[in-house]
């Protein structure tokens, strides 16, 4: 992308050459719109070819609008001070320079990370679930042993003690069942501990982030238009120098009557 935005920037230059711009006013251009730039630009964030990029765009795009200005006032006067004459507004393109589709490739797509993502989402959400579960029944069981505790200190209590013993014994039975199946969840889809699928969902996000990000940086190359007004410098001159031209004329043709 950074040699077709090159090739644009030398072909400007040829084009700018052949319109009269001095070969020394390029040169400070070059230095002032690329040189200075990029070199603030690393020291400010390193090398970033994105922003690279975006600093040869740009200085496209204010070449094109010299070439513009220079052949909007090819034949446009110089006053006394060596100033150019405009007697209208000069509305110049500043666009920086567009990368056409073929140059930039394909937008890039994120359908098969963003589906590795919420496969993984969707097992750990799976997992959660089951530690919810297992967290309930150690609770219950918890509330349970506290309950038997206290039938133990009552009298006559011993039908309520044996159901209720039974009933912890039945829960930690299921409650180690429910463990068993939140070790096993992981294997069910190729995976040997929840550690590594959250190791393996962290790489998937951090693989969809960067495809996201190379998506945004795609977009990015299409800049909204830019322009630049130069505005007439002698229009309300024009219009008193017409006027006192209609005044000499008037009284010459007054003279001319009177001979």
């Amino acid at each position: 992308m950074d040699n077709y935005l090159r090739q644009e920037w030398n072909r400007h230059v040829d084009r700018a050459l052949l319109v009269d711009v001095p070969t020394e006013y390029l040169i400070k251009a070059k230095r002032e719109q690329i040189d200075q730039i990029v070199e603030k630009s690393i020291q400010e964030h390193g090398q970033v070819p994105k922003l690279f990029t975006e600093i040869l765009q740009k200085a496209i795009g204010w070449l094109r609008g010299l070439i513009e200005y220079m052949r909007e006032t090819e034949h446009c006067e110089i006053d006394r001070n060596g100033d150019m004459v405009l007697d209208h507004d000069l509305t110049l393109d500043l666009t920086p320079e567009p990368v056409p589709e073929h140059v930039k490739g394909k937008r890039p797509l994120s359908v098969e990370q963003e589906a590795k993502v919420m496969e993984l989402q969707q097992i750990l959400n799976k997992l959660k679930k089951q530690e919810q579960k297992i967290y309930a029944m150690e609770k219950n069981i918890v509330q349970q042993e506290k309950c038997l505790e206290e039938v133990k200190r009552k009298l006559f209590h011993r039908k309520e003690q044996k159901e209720l013993e039974n009933k912890i014994e039945l829960d930690k039975g299921q409650l180690e069942s429910a463990k068993d199946t939140l070790s096993m969840i992981p294997k069910q889809y190729g995976y040997k501990s929840i550690l590594e699928i959250l190791n393996e969902l962290k790489h998937a996000e951090k693989e969809l982030a960067d495809v996201q990000q190379k998506q945004v940086d795609w977009d990015t190359t299409e800049h909204e238009k830019v322009y630049e007004v130069v505005a007439a410098n002698v229009q309300g001159n024009i219009e008193e120098e017409r006027k006192k031209q209609s005044r000499l004329r008037d009284k010459k043709y007054k003279k001319q009557l009177e001979r």
